[in-house]
């Protein structure tokens, strides 16, 4: 078999094997997932004028980044209903970026199959994914997509595109200008043509007035430098890519030697110096950015993310082999299969969790409480896991942090007062539970018996089940005669 050959089989069993844990089990696990998906069911009924949220929630819809994956999330809900919408979604992202990848890497090497399309599906099954952010995962699909038609000249099909990324997030747009601003010089250089320029610059235009018109964001937080040895560390292990930690980060390692290797070929061959320019300047944005802010948290991933794809277009131009093919495969193959196995790990616990929600009545307003994730992973698939359930039953989730943010779709009305959810991640044992005792009617809580003891001394419980509970308050203010609630809240 050619290599060319076993490189194409190799490359779309490894994007099956990404799409694998996403349909192969009865629940998908992600950390703001489930809230995206109650997010869009109420979205979409306010649009529709239905009753069921109008008491709590108005629309918002603003030219801002991430108002494309809202909108696209809404009208899948609609149309398939929340949770399939939410699969396909995630489905498209692994597609759209490993394809985008293979076209990226296509035009950087020469190569219709190089060896390094390998490694492309774990990067696009990153830890951004399982914590659920996909309207930057929309974005980020369309990154390599937008540096591989700007590295042909095409422009104005880079700048459109690039504006759509812009729609989904601001950090794959900062990628996108980044690279039509490089691909510009590069073509000058070659060519000496200040047509290539000019194009560059036109292609830029949309995302630039975008940005102008939305003018950064607003809201309050602080922002937050990080440990430069401990993201240094993240962003050269490839971090970004191993969701499931222990296990999952020896493979992520793994691909990074791989890949190192491949790269270090390539740049000691010549003419990769504006993808190494690209790499070296993500690099600094990766280990330099802040966090947090009014929103803004695993920016170092997310620009890790931007960084690596670019180290593998100057892999990609070292020759492969059939060794090097078997290299990547292999690794990019320990890579999925964490992924696949934490997956299948978490779908008791996730169970349990969907089991006690459909316990809430219709209509109640209820707050979701995780004190810790069930394995080892990055992300914490128990802080919103109640948002499908509560979507499909017309429950008020108040734990959905999305409403007091600036960037979603969804505000809630002038009367409520929030509970504060964006601090509960990661920070449930400093809840006042008196507080919580007067805006909830139910709490569905995952933990030991030790971190709910105050909820079991405080609240009546209902049910529990494998680390599950679920507790009644019978202080909290009922919804009113028009599906709200009364304005104690």
């Amino acid at each position: 078999m050619s290599v060319d050959r076993a490189v194409r089989l190799g490359f779309v069993s490894l994007v099956g094997l990404a799409i694998v844990p996403i349909w192969l089990f009865d629940h998908w696990p992600s950390q703001d997932g489930p809230g995206h998906v109650y997010t869009a069911r109420v979205l979409g009924s306010l649009l529709r004028g239905e009753a069921t949220y109008e008491a709590w929630y108005e629309p918002s819809i603003e030219v801002v980044p991430n108002v494309a994956g809202s909108l696209v999330l809404a009208l899948g809900t609609a149309v398939v209903g929340g949770p399939l919408a939410e699969r396909l979604l995630v489905t498209a992202v692994v597609m759209v970026f490993s394809f985008g990848a293979l076209s990226w890497l296509r035009r950087c090497s020469g190569v219709q199959w190089p060896v390094v399309a390998l490694c492309a599906p774990p990067l696009a099954l990153n830890v951004t994914v399982f914590l659920g952010f996909y309207s930057f995962g929309l974005g980020f699909a369309a990154v390599p997509w937008v540096w591989s038609l700007a590295a042909t000249g095409k422009w104005w099909r880079a700048g459109v595109l690039a504006a759509v990324a812009w729609s989904c997030h601001v950090v794959p747009a900062a990628f996108c200008a980044l690279g039509l601003v490089l691909e510009g010089a590069a073509a000058v250089r070659r060519s000496q043509r200040w047509r290539d320029a000019l194009g560059a610059a036109l292609a830029s235009i949309p995302t630039v007035l975008l940005t102008a018109l939305w003018g950064g964001p607003s809201g309050e937080g602080e922002w937050v430098w990080l440990d430069l040895a401990s993201r240094a560390e993240r962003l050269f292990t490839l971090g970004c890519a191993a969701p499931f930690t222990g296990t999952g980060e020896w493979a992520a390692l793994a691909l990074a030697v791989v890949l190192a290797q491949r790269g270090v070929v390539g740049a000691r061959r010549g003419g990769a110096s504006w993808l190494l320019l690209r790499v070296g300047l993500l690099s600094g944005l990766a280990l330099a950015a802040p966090e947090g802010g009014p929103g803004f948290w695993y920016v170092g991933d997310r620009l890790a993310l931007g960084m690596w794809l670019a180290w593998v277009g100057v892999a990609s131009t070292a020759p492969g082999d059939g060794r090097n093919g078997v290299l990547c495969a292999v690794a990019s193959l320990a890579l999925l299969s964490q992924s696949v196995l934490g997956v299948r790990a978490l779908q008791d616990e996730l169970s349990a969790v969907d089991a006690l929600a459909r316990r809430v009545p219709e209509r109640s307003t209820v707050v979701m409480l995780s004190y810790g994730t069930p394995i080892a992973s990055r992300f914490d698939p128990m802080v919103h896991a109640i948002g499908r359930v509560a979507a499909e039953r017309g429950l008020v989730d108040l734990s959905n942090h999305e409403a007091e943010t600036d960037h979603f779709q969804v505000k809630y009305r002038s009367w409520v007062r929030p509970l504060g959810a964006r601090n509960l991640i990661g920070r449930a044992h400093e809840i006042d539970l008196d507080v919580l005792a007067k805006r909830a009617q139910f709490i569905v809580a995952c933990g030991t018996p030790e971190d709910t003891a105050a909820l079991a001394r405080r609240f009546t419980l209902v049910d529990r089940s494998d680390g599950c509970w679920v507790f009644s308050s019978v202080t909290a203010s009922r919804p009113g005669a028009h599906g709200g609630a009364d304005s104690t809240l």
